[in-house]
């Protein structure tokens, strides 16, 4: 292992704080100069070239605040944005609001060392006020950075750029994934809305051997017991989730489950609130409820695909159709009436299954994706500890 020296961040780089946000509407302009603000650096989570921003400064208010070069480091250093790590490189010149701090490297520090060196440090560590934490920029300066020859950080970031090009395109191959079940849905049966394929439609109930809700009650949570989840459990990656879960006790599950019990291969679908229009299939076989911001979908498998029902269920065109059928305007509110209406496509079932097992091999792809993400992830963090010990 190399022993490196170490230096004071602010003896090899410029550590300042950016400038409070200007406030009149005559301070901003569509072709003005870029403004960054935390929003713009969490957008990306970790960035080497930040050159989006939703605000850009007038002349007039550009002129009164600072202006940061290309390749200027920006950090959190004020509020729960300082728990998440995130970091940017500035691929344009900007001006930085206040609430992130800017390090300007000196000609002896390349850019990229320290970014990358940044990105494994956690800084709630150095922050203040666990509630809302903050830290100042004289304490970021403190820190001390490994300090090897110019040449050597060059080398080092060489490394690490290529593993982090490979998380890239893992990234990349995810969204790619994603995009794929609708592209199939679309070219085998068409806009359900528009139907121009003129197949069948039915009512959701036609095709369901029940559709229902528990009693509009809140069970009384128990430490330990049954699985009670919610609306907020029908997680955007397309799962149901039963982490962090509240759990109700045997006896009020036996007497709710009277009414609507889920099992394996049914569908959750979310009726209230954010979530309305989420739709979730049961691959579980064990015991649990769902409150009543969700309904339970019991298809009839000889009419109907759980993955075809659950995927348009899920899709934008359902979503419109369950809009139209709100009843409240501050929290959205779907009755279980308008939700049995629902207008159902019907393919024949073969074609129903033929797509249901693309998902499934969409899935398993998407499966595949994730543990090699984590691996990459993992490695990336490898590397990072392992370069900034001298270990690369």
């Amino acid at each position: 292992m190399k022993r490196w020296p170490t230096k004071l961040l602010g003896e090899v780089a410029k550590v300042v704080a950016g400038d409070p946000a200007p406030q009149g509407a005559e301070d901003f302009s569509d072709d003005g100069f870029p403004f960054v603000r935390m929003q713009d650096v969490g957008r990306n989570g970790h960035t080497t070239n930040l050159v989006e921003t939703k605000d850009r400064l007038s002349a007039s208010a550009s002129r009164k605040l600072k202006r940061f070069p290309i390749g200027s480091i920006l950090v959190p250093k004020s509020g729960a944005s300082i728990r998440l790590n995130h970091r940017a490189i500035l691929g344009v010149e900007a001006h930085v609001v206040s609430h992130l701090a800017v390090i300007v490297p000196h000609a002896s520090l390349n850019n990229h060392f320290a970014y990358y060196w940044l990105c494994g440090i956690d800084l709630s560590g150095v922050a203040h006020d666990a509630d809302l934490p903050s830290m100042k920029t004289s304490e970021l300066a403190k820190l001390q950075i490994p300090f090897p020859p110019l040449a050597e950080q060059e080398r080092i970031v060489k490394l690490l750029d290529e593993a982090m090009e490979l998380r890239k395109l893992r990234i990349l191959a995810n969204h790619q994934a994603d995009s794929l079940l609708p592209a199939i849905f679309h070219e085998m049966f068409g806009d359900p809305t528009a139907n121009e394929m003129k197949w069948p439609v039915n009512p959701l109930a036609e095709l369901c051997r029940s559709i229902t809700d528990i009693d509009h009650k809140m069970p009384k949570s128990v430490e330990s017991g049954i699985p009670f989840i919610s609306a907020k459990d029908l997680l955007d990656d397309g799962t149901l989730s039963f982490e962090n879960v509240k759990t109700i006790s045997e006896d009020d599950f036996r007497q709710l489950a009277r009414k609507s019990k889920p099992e394996k291969g049914d569908i959750i679908y979310s009726r209230i609130g954010a979530k309305l229009g989420k739709a979730r299939m049961v691959k579980v076989d064990f015991n649990f409820l769902a409150s009543y911001s969700c309904c339970t979908i019991k298809p009839k498998h000889e009419l109907v695909d759980v993955l075809f029902l659950c995927h348009l269920l899920d899709s934008p065109s359902m979503l419109k159709q369950a809009h139209k059928g709100v009843r409240a305007i501050g929290v959205p509110d779907l009755g279980m009436g308008e939700i049995k209406n629902f207008q159902i496509i019907t393919p024949p079932i073969a074609s129903q299954m033929e797509f249901a097992q693309r998902v499934t091999e969409i899935r398993e792809l998407e499966a595949s994706q994730a543990t090699s993400r984590t691996r990459l992830d993992a490695l990336f963090q490898s590397m990072l500890h392992r370069a900034f010990n001298g270990e690369l």
